[in-house]
């Protein structure tokens, strides 16, 4: 990135059938609703009727991505189960730990450019309306320069 900028953009997703129902979506060429984000819906469902951390006998897990979330998953089922709309509070709870992992891991050591933080919500609605994006982090980083906050300033355009 010699004087240049980069993007990352980061976040889960969600489906929202026509009905309103969150955490489903109709997809293209399916008769039937399916899971969105189905990893996270997956996980939060294993949780709930009592997964705990199973490796394979040696130790080693089968799906890396899998376990990670569901270890994720494990530390909020319970305050999660209880909202009044479960699978809304996972997607941005889920957003909450890929943005923390995202601020854990940004470096701006990379030149006189700009990093550019684009973080939210996807939101899937079906074949019938385009996807959405909810933005919730929207920023730019540079090395020995403040943090500067575009969502922040967006919403104060009038």
């Amino acid at each position: 990135a010699d004087e240049g900028h980069i993007l990352v953009a980061f976040g889960p997703h969600v489906g929202i059938t026509e009905e309103g129902k969150v955490g489903k979506v109709l997809r293209r060429g399916q008769s039937s609703c399916t899971a969105a984000c189905g990893a996270l819906r997956g996980a939060y469902n294993a949780c709930r009727i009592g997964w705990t951390d199973r490796f394979s006998d040696d130790g080693s897990s089968f799906d890396i991505q899998m376990d990670f979330i569901r270890q994720w998953v494990s530390l909020h089922v319970e305050d999660i189960s209880r909202a009044e709309n479960p699978m809304a509070l996972l997607a941005h709870r889920s957003y909450g730990m890929v943005r923390d992992m995202m601020l854990g891991s940004v470096n701006t050591d990379f030149g006189n450019g700009y990093l550019c933080l684009l973080g939210g919500i996807t939101i899937n609605l079906g074949e019938k309306c385009p996807d959405h994006f909810y933005p919730l982090t929207f920023e730019l980083r540079k090395e020995g320069h403040e943090t500067i906050d575009l969502l922040h300033e967006m919403k104060n355009i009038r």
